[in-house]
């Protein structure tokens, strides 16, 4: 026997359809926006000391050249280079996106 749907229940399936992969994309957009304040959240609303003492010692004892090969301060340092390497560890270690995604994303928010 050979059914044959009525056009409002066929629009009516169609906007099921449609509904259905709207709430699950938009859901899972939120999982990730979620998963991303959640990390946030952690480490901005933490007071965080690091005691370096060593660091220091280190670095009064080193020569020139051992200060060259063993980086342990800041000096030379590329500030905006380091945050983009931050924000694409971020992405891919902590919001599990490929680095393949960026381009799209660039689009998306119109960078």
């Amino acid at each position: 026997m050979l059914m044959i749907l009525r056009s409002e229940s066929f629009t009516s399936l169609i906007k099921h359809e449609i509904y259905y992969l709207f709430f699950f994309s938009m859901r899972r957009v939120h999982q990730r926006i979620s998963k991303g304040f959640e990390v946030f959240e952690y480490y901005a609303n933490n007071q965080w000391q690091f005691i370096n003492t060593q660091v220091y010692h280190f670095r009064n004892i080193m020569n020139p050249r051992e200060r060259i090969n063993y980086k342990i301060d800041g000096n030379g340092l590329d500030i905006q280079k380091y945050f983009e390497n931050c924000v694409m560890a971020t992405r891919i270690y902590i919001l599990k996106e490929m680095p393949e995604t960026l381009p799209a994303a660039k689009r998306h928010l119109r960078v």
